[in-house]
């Protein structure tokens, strides 16, 4: 990322500004310094002071949110339940129908399945991965592409209402309540079907007296626990316990409409009316557990879930609510949540990541929900430009950004701003330490030399000095200053720093040579980069080491552990590895090429050697790790904040965890040790069909036809599912492997015979693969090919009349053997003829019926594969949104066939104008999306306006002899690798309302 500089500072900016373009005409600099913070240098804090604060403080972080919706195939937005099967397809209830989720699409189930009713109510999961749906007219279970519907004995369906109404029970039941009252499902006696039978017995089949049973939790010893009306009952061993306001449940709750047995055997009951209460394992008596900032009066259906660390999450009126008593965090709208977003269901997903229902605004998922926590200004910052990091002796944790530093207070999680003097306050911190005395020092790229006394309140200037890197504090306590115009030291005691003198044995390193990096390693060696040059001091003497093996000294950074360097090339497609000995002349070395890894094209802007000596490699793209085995990659799709990180942006914390500084706020990565202990991927084939006619997903036998047989691939696993590639190859019609990514894969008009497909998916992201699995089938020849139509032909001859010459029997066969040529070459130009009416009828399919350009899912469909194309190239690409000035007038005054004239004819204007690649298509109405390949803001800027400058310059005919003027506005949005096709027409329609704002007739940009 570049360095934003803060233009308040007087004369400062000119200053920076030149220094930075100095610096990029020698390839260094801002792009290629790392972590200025180094192994074994803690920075100093004053004591925290603890104060009486609420028992629920807000969770001050920024949540990484992936939100679903119409887009994605979720047409109803209104969620109503949430469950995941065996195989790990997402099941998504709403007001309107059930949906599937496969990690790349949601697909309705079809009502024709046999659901009973819509809207869904309710959704579960059992011991064996079957899932369960409830409706208002009816139970059913999802058996393949049915739903197969539950009766009673006496043959009458059970309505089940929204709420927490299923709960598996034994190895063999299905506790449902239906009716405010308690049914068991199992098989019949005769194993022919299910059958729902009352679970207490009797017409009424209640709890006990007249109590109304509102929700339903099996326990871990065989028993579950009931909602019943006003009072929370508890079966077991056939006897039935009722807690009332004796056991300490609360009067004024109307039900409790949700219940949880945690890992730890407590009970948990939320009611309608906002109250929460839990039972602890043992205990006769409930506590009253409601977090002060519990809301929720009146909500129908609370919902409730427990993450794997054993925390609840709970809905909370708008938002969420998470923790333990004493412990609460509230997750609303600082955190990314919309004002009014009322939780409708929440689910735990096997991999740990939490899904959330918002009542009309579809779903959302908490990417990285466990591993995870994220900061921008809205929770404190002062800059969303994070540089450095710095933790103190005191525990206090202390981040640099690009406008100031900030605390993180450890009780409420937000980050507090530092005091610090007038006129630096808003500087770039790029280097934190802390000294033997307590001390804590800072630098700004600006050239500013802070510090802060242990017994001090502020950071105040010590010194101005060239742009500053890098900050050291060595084993004597004297602090190296790295800055563009050389190495300045001040020695321990000492109040002014000095330029360090380089030895002139060094040959080529200069005494103001840029200093780009530093670090020490152990017995107090420190080490430096100086104009591409590796440099080591040792107690007053200073070398340049040669390397055993090839090193090229055009380095721009270091990294240090104990005993070994991290070396980055210019190029910044290569690392060394190196065993930093204090003494030795040569330093052994071994490479690693980024170009072979999933870093390829990436720019390096950070690197570090953790405890653990992994190494971490930060880029514009996200953050690699390697553990000595292999890559995990690390991006806005696993739950970094953002993919640009910055330099001197990565930080191991005292418990191993991981700090990573972005442009766009802070990310902290909780559990590194978890990093490559994913769950093993697996790709399933999810359906077969051989012209549109479904098939058996392991094996099965068609006849021949001229269709096509279309394959549809899922991997269960939702974490970064956009690094997912598939391999295949068709045993018996290939002859290698094969990869795309798309999930689907299809084959037109087979030969007859036998075939095995076998399929794999990997990803690049995370580095896994899957076992390969296969699908056999056989293509069956047709009637003219096969066995019996050659031996009926053989049997007609043998029986053929004795008369007949030898040379009429050879006239008939090779006359069959014609017409069997003819048939075949009929078959195969109507077969043609066929595919190009089917590529015809795709191609109209995706054209605009009005204007003959690309409709809207097509135009889509090319935005997403240039995302990818400039993701895999680095090409950049512009989208322009087109719109035509006061449109709705032109239809009300000269009416529609004047406006479909309008409209043909600015189209017609503007394909006119276009290059081969670039692509128009109608958004909808007067919108037109226009894709530029190869274009970026500045290179565009000038077509841009010489199109919207011929397009409207004439009037417009409208028929008959009229004609009128009309004038457009363009929105314009620059393309990214790591952006989506809604985010960019989001960026566009913003520019565009900027230009109607403005006047219209007119170009913005976003």
């Amino acid at each position: 990322m570049s360095l934003n500089f803060s233009p308040p500072i007087p004369g400062l900016f000119s200053r920076l500004i030149a220094i930075l373009f100095a610096n990029l005409r020698t390839r260094s600099c801002s792009l290629g310094s790392r972590d200025a913070v180094f192994q074994g240098v803690k920075l100093f804090w004053l004591p925290i002071l603890l104060t009486c604060l609420l028992s629920a403080p807000a969770i001050s972080q920024q949540l990484p949110l992936r939100h679903y919706g119409q887009l994605e195939g979720l047409d109803n937005l209104q969620v109503t339940a949430l469950a995941q099967d065996g195989k790990g397809y997402l099941w998504v209830g709403t007001v309107n129908g059930l949906y599937r989720f496969d990690g790349e699409r949601f697909r309705r189930f079809s009502q024709s399945g046999g659901i009973p009713a819509i809207p869904v109510a309710a959704l579960h999961t059992d011991q064996y991965g079957d899932v369960w749906v409830g409706t208002r007219r009816g139970m059913c279970r999802i058996e393949g592409a049915a739903c197969r519907t539950v009766h009673t004995r006496e043959g009458t369906v059970l309505p089940v209402g929204i709420g927490q109404h299923f709960a598996s029970f034994g190895s063999d039941q299905l506790l449902v309540v239906s009716g405010d009252q308690l049914w068991r499902v199992q098989a019949k006696r005769d194993g022919e079907g299910l059958e729902a039978t009352p679970f207490f017995g009797g017409g009424r089949a209640r709890s006990s007296g007249n109590e109304e049973v509102s929700s339903i939790a099996t326990g871990h010893d065989g028993d579950f626990w009931m909602g019943c009306g006003p009072r929370v009952c508890h079966y077991s061993n056939g006897e039935l316990r009722v807690f009332g306001h004796a056991q300490g449940v609360p009067t004024g709750g109307k039900s409790w409409p949700a219940l949880l047995l945690d890992g730890k055997g407590e009970l948990w009951c939320r009611s309608s009316t906002g109250m929460m209460m839990s039972l602890p394992p043992g205990a006769g008596r409930f506590i009253e557990r409601r977090p002060a900032p519990l809301g929720g009066d009146g909500i129908i259906a609370p919902v409730m879930t427990a993450d794997l660390d054993g925390r609840l999450v709970t809905s909370n009126g708008f938002g969420l609510l998470r923790g333990s008593p004493g412990n609460w965090q509230a997750i609303g709208e600082e955190q990314g949540f919309n004002p009014d977003d009322e939780v409708s269901a929440l689910l735990m997903d096997r991999d740990g990541d939490l899904w959330i229902g918002i009542a009309g605004r579809g779903l959302v998922h908490w990417q990285g929900y466990r591993q995870w926590e994220s900061w921008s200004t809205r929770q404190g910052l002062p800059s969303n430009t994070v540089w450095s990091f710095l933790r103190a002796n005191d525990g206090a944790l202390l981040v640099g950004t690009g406008q100031g530093a900030a605390k993180l207070d450890p009780v409420t999680r937000r980050f507090i701003v530092h005091p610090i003097a007038a006129g630096a306050d808003r500087t770039q911190w790029s280097s934190m330490v802390e000294d033997r005395s307590g001390n804590v020092w800072a630098s700004s790229f600006s050239g500013l030399l802070l510090r802060k006394l242990r017994s001090g309140g502020r950071f105040e200037v010590v010194a101005k000095l060239p742009m500053i890197q890098i900050l050291l504090v060595d084993s004597g306590g004297n602090l190296w200053i790295c800055t563009e115009q050389g190495l300045y030291r001040l020695e321990n005691g000492a109040n002014k720093p000095r330029l360090v003198s380089l030895s002139e044995r060094m040959a080529g390193v200069r005494t103001e040579s840029a200093i780009r990096a530093a670090c020490q390693t152990a017995l107090g060696v420190q080490w430096f980069i100086a104009d591409g040059v590796l440099l080591r001091h040792v107690e007053g003497h200073w070398s340049r080491p040669q390397f055993a093996s090839s090193v090229d000294m055009k380095l721009i950074d270091l990294s240090c552990d104990e005993n070994s360097l991290l070396l980055t090339h210019a190029d910044e497609t290569k690392v060394w590895w190196v065993d930093a000995d204090a003494l030795a002349p040569q330093l052994s070395s071994r490479t690693f090429d980024l170009a072979n890894s999933p870093l390829k094209g990436r720019t390096v802007q950070s690197t570090l050697i953790d405890s653990r000596r992994w190494l971490w490699v930060g880029t514009e793209g996200g953050i690699g790790v390697w553990n000595g085995r292999g890559w995990r990659v690390l991006n806005q799709q696993s739950g970094l904040i953002w993919n640009d990180t910055s330099q001197h942006a990565l930080y191991e914390d005292l418990d191993g965890s991981v700090w990573i500084g972005t442009s766009n706020g802070v990310s902290h990565l909780s559990h590194p040790e978890e990093l490559f202990t994913l769950r093993p991927q697996k790709v399933l084939i999810d359906s077969v069909t051989v012209d549109d006619a479904p098939q058996a997903t392991t094996s099965f036998s068609v006849p021949w036809s001229k269709g096509t047989l279309a394959v549809k691939l899922a991997v269960l696993s939702f974490q970064n599912y956009e690094g997912l590639r598939y391999r295949y190859f068709l045993r018996g019609l290939d002859h290698d492997w094969s990869i795309t990514e798309s999930s689907e894969l299809r084959y037109t008009a087979l030969a007859p015979g036998s075939y095995v497909l076998k399929v794999m998916a990997e990803n690049i992201v995370t580095q896994t693969s899957s076992p390969v699995e296969e699908l056999t089938f056989t293509v069956m020849p047709p009637w003219w090919q096969s066995y019996w139509f050659y031996a009926a032909a053989l049997t007609l001859m043998i029986g053929a009349t004795a008369g007949l010459s030898v040379a009429l029997s050879r006239w008939r066969w090779r006359k069959m053997l014609l017409r069997q040529r003819e048939m075949e070459a009929l078959v195969q130009q109507r077969t043609q003829e066929l595919e190009v009416s089917r590529e015809e009828h795709r191609q109209r399919s995706l054209r605009d019926s009005l204007t003959q350009i690309w409709n809207r899912a097509a135009i889509m469909d090319l935005i997403t594969r240039q995302i990818a194309e400039t993701q895999a190239s680095g090409r950049p690409f512009l989208l322009v949104l087109l719109d035509l000035d006061h449109f709705k007038r032109i239809n009300d005054t000269y009416g529609h066939l004047a406006g479909d004239a309008v409209l043909k004819e600015f189209v017609r204007r503007t394909q006119e104008r276009l290059r081969d690649d670039d692509a128009l298509g109608r958004y909808g109405g007067e919108e037109f999306l226009l894709l530029l390949p190869g274009l970026d803001a500045n290179s565009g800027r000038r077509r841009l306006n010489g199109l919207h400058l011929e397009v409207c310059a004439a009037p417009m005919e409208i028929g008959e002899g009229g004609a009128i003027d009309v004038t457009c506005s363009f929105g314009v949005a620059t393309g990214a690798g790591n952006a989506t096709a809604e985010s960019l027409i989001q960026q566009a329609d913003m520019a565009l309302y900027r230009a109607k704002e403005n006047g219209r007739n007119r170009i913005e940009y976003g």
